[in-house]
């Protein structure tokens, strides 16, 4: 016998003697806390309300990403997936091959693990099969075999963004919904809120259907029960922005009376403590006596491995579906602080997804009307590069403080708190995907993101702050005739920014990075008509074999206010993609093809 399986039988061995927990998670999709235990009146969620108070009820839990497959990526690897340059929507690239997935780790300690059944998570070469006893919607604990311990996920849509895209018969009164101070008071904005409720309230019964499962096997007290949902959302300006709309959710964990020493604090009580959806698998681990992996970013929350809460959560967000934007957030128990790093780009950009809600497209119809309050039109107007807000006074994060004096202390110890997290991580912000993409997408992007010396970001970081918040005219000049293709790309990009073109800029459109012609070109077009720069654009269209050039071209086109110099372009372009079949119909002023 080999030494690694031997070890792991000892491993085995040892473990069995001491009576270990089972492990259910019970995981929910695109809901914010709109629960009775979370103070939501208009809740029917009594299953859930019961494990509050059967458990430990966290207030501070936050998605990694806002939105689905970074979130379980994230969660999945214990890891950010910005550090593995796998936080854009459907991303294709792969990790390494080292890096297992948690489950992984409780196989080898003797677990039967079952995923029941949605996994997206978003890498380039799954370990679905390495991670899984089995992965199904057939998948259950009660599969295993005779004796064995479990840990078991079972995932449900009933709550998922889609769920809005049909009117259903409602049960909540739409009238006494309340409206966030972001939305218009519209009908179909109440409409669309109170549908939400009602979802929620099926939601709720599949987890008392999932909690009885195991009550009737005599199975309740020797299991810990996690319910969490995989981000906020699904009214609009929730899932995929960093507002607390969007990463702050519910988090329950019920631990039996036998492994009240594995507990994360008295039952019936309710935590502030920063926690991250990442710290989920890292506990899991620390309940089951395995040890943690090295190189993970989650911590456990409970169990013997557990470890101090942070002073701030974080969380990302970058493309999300067909559309670019880039972002990062950090949060104490006060304040919300975001970093946009796409400033001239709305945070309210069309995708064709978001915009089958009907709420949604109210939301728009009435901002191209002009009746919208100041706080209900900044979603569709150029963001602030940084953002803060007083969650204690602003629960809707509708106020931004960022430019208040009066604030200046908090909004310097947040922006260095983001700072030191992005360096910690070695955080992909400064990489943008199509210039990754240029280089070799069949290595991990983890390979060109862990060395300074090919990702200067210690240099990039700086350089960011200066060319986007300083609007520094110098360091957009010097960025544009640098050796390195990223430090390149964020002068072409910034330069759109000053109040003058740079000299140099014109001379990008013929650099041999594609992204970086593509930043120029937009750069250039957005103040003035030039024939290169639209050619630089309606040749990325035409020529290149890859997607993902040809989505960013057609993201540059869509932030232009003249389209018809490249109508001929677009027309001919190829739609061989998910999110090139959404965006060019879309600029082309058809209807793209509903998913």
């Amino acid at each position: 016998m080999s030494i690694r399986p031997l070890l792991l039988l000892l491993v085995v061995l040892s473990l069995a003697a001491v009576e270990r927990p089972n492990v259910v998670w019970i995981v929910s999709e695109d809901n914010s806390p709109y629960l009775g235990c979370y103070g939501e009146p208009l809740a029917r969620t009594p299953v859930i309300d019961g494990m509050a108070k059967q458990g430990v009820r966290y207030t501070n839990a936050r998605s990694a990403a806002p939105v689905c497959a970074p979130s379980r990526c994230s969660i999945i690897t214990a890891r950010f997936a910005v550090a593995l340059g796998t936080q854009n929507m459907r991303s294709r690239w792969p990790i390494p091959d080292n890096l297992r997935y948690f489950p992984e780790h409780l196989r080898d300690a003797g677990y039967y693990c079952t995923n029941n059944a949605k996994t997206d998570y978003n890498v380039g070469n799954d370990r679905i099969k390495e991670s899984w006893d089995e992965s199904s919607k057939t998948a259950h604990w009660k599969n295993r075999p005779a004796g064995k311990p479990f840990f078991a996920v079972f995932n449900t849509e009933l709550t998922h963004e889609s769920s809005l895209h049909k009117r259903q018969p409602l049960t909540t009164d739409p009238a006494k919904v309340r409206v966030p101070a972001y939305l218009p008071d519209l009908p179909a904005v109440r409409q669309d809120i109170a549908q939400y409720h009602d979802r929620i309230a099926l939601m709720d019964a599949f987890v008392g259907m999932k909690l009885q499962e195991l009550e009737e096997a005599g199975l309740l007290e020797a299991t810990i029960v996690v319910y969490y949902s995989d981000h906020g959302g699904a009214i609009p300006r929730g899932k995929r922005f960093l507002y607390d709309s969007g990463t702050l959710v519910p988090l329950v964990v019920r631990v039996p009376e036998r492994f009240t020493d594995l507990a994360p604090q008295a039952v019936g009580t309710v935590c502030d403590d920063q926690v991250n959806l990442i710290d989920l698998g890292p506990t899991v681990l620390s309940w089951c006596g395995v040890a943690l992996p090295s190189g993970i970013h989650g911590r456990a929350i409970a169990g013997p491995a557990r470890s101090p809460a942070p002073a701030v959560g974080f969380a990302f967000r970058d493309r999300m579906d067909e559309k670019f934007d880039s972002g990062r957030a950090v949060y104490d128990q006060r304040y919300t602080y975001i970093r946009n790093y796409d400033p001239l780009v709305p945070h309210g950009q069309h995708l064709g997804y978001l915009w089958q809600a009907a709420s949604m497209q109210a939301w728009a119809d009435a901002f191209a009307a002009g009746t919208l309050t100041p706080a209900q039109a900044a979603f569709f107007k150029p963001k602030a590069v940084e953002e803060l807000y007083d969650r204690t006074t602003d629960p809707d994060n509708v106020v931004n403080l960022a430019a208040d004096p009066a604030r200046a202390t908090d909004l310097a110890r947040l922006r260095a708190a983001l700072q030191a997290r992005l360096l910690a991580i070695r955080d992909s912000v400064a990489a943008p995907e199509t210039v990754l993409a240029e280089l070799r997408r069949d290595q991990p992007a983890l390979t060109h993101l862990a060395e300074e010396s090919r990702y200067p970001l210690a240099r990039l970081l700086p350089l960011i702050d200066r060319i986007q918040v300083g609007r520094d005219a110098a360091a957009v000049a010097a960025s544009l005739g640098d050796a390195h293709p990223l430090v390149r790309w964020w002068g072409a990009s910034g330069a759109a920014l000053l109040s003058e073109e740079p000299a140099a800029l014109a001379t990008l459109l013929n650099d041999p990075v594609i992204a970086v012609r593509i930043a120029a070109a937009e750069s250039i077009l957005r103040r003035r008509s030039d024939p290169a720069a639209v050619a630089a654009l309606n040749t990325v269209l035409s020529t290149q074999a890859d997607w993902l050039p040809r989505l960013a071209a057609a993201n540059s086109i869509s932030r232009l206010d003249d389209r018809t110099p490249f109508r001929a372009a677009l027309e001919a372009t190829k739609q061989d993609e998910e999110y090139t079949k959404r965006i060019v119909p879309w600029l082309l002023g058809r209807k793209p093809p509903a998913k």
